[in-house]
């Protein structure tokens, strides 16, 4: 969690701002949209179909303290993808966090790699997750059974039981200390 210390913050979701103690931005007031002035009362849906406002709150904190650890990024992709309806819109706003920590320039670890290939499943865009997991070994980090999991899912879900059986077969290849083959 990510706290931030600025003299006036104005929340995304209902306009009101605050210049008393620091406000924790990246909580519950950005993946539940609500507002920490009135912590009841939640963001209307055509705030929420508005993209969420998280990538902007994000931009924000960024702007005045730098970029935040791999791991808030992390959180807020996965709240996202479990954000009620799990429409579209949440969808996009989870990439565009996912752009930031890539913009970022900072050494992704595992759970990035991992969370980066899931949004991208989400999202149908099965070649980027690969890719992930391609960087993700050459970063130096074995995929483990979380990755393959991810893309196998991906290939499940469209009926293309050849596709996950593949991977599967990685998978065991994978553990059992054998060279992967294609």
């Amino acid at each position: 969690m990510v706290t931030c210390v600025t003299p006036t913050v104005r929340c995304p979701s209902c306009g009101s701002s605050s210049s008393s103690a620091p406000r924790k931005l990246f909580s519950c007031h950005t993946a539940a949209l609500t507002c920490p002035s009135r912590p009841s009362s939640p963001a209307s849906p055509a705030q929420a179909k508005q993209g969420l406002d998280v990538v902007e709150l994000l931009r924000h904190c960024e702007e005045a303290h730098g970029p935040a650890p791999p791991p808030l990024y992390c959180s807020l992709i996965s709240r996202l993808l479990k954000h009620p309806g799990r429409g579209t819109p949440a969808k996009q706003a989870a990439y565009g966090v996912w752009r930031a920590l890539r913009a970022s320039g900072q050494r992704l670890d595992q759970v990035a790699y991992r969370t980066g290939m899931n949004l991208c499943v989400e999202l149908g865009h099965i070649g980027e997750a690969r890719r992930l997991m391609d960087a993700m070994r050459v970063a130096g980090f074995r995929p483990g059974w979380g990755a393959y999991h991810i893309l196998m899912k991906y290939h499940a879900s469209r009926g293309d039981m050849d596709g996950a059986r593949r991977l599967f077969a990685q998978l065991r290849a994978y553990r059992g200390g054998k060279p992967l083959g294609e």
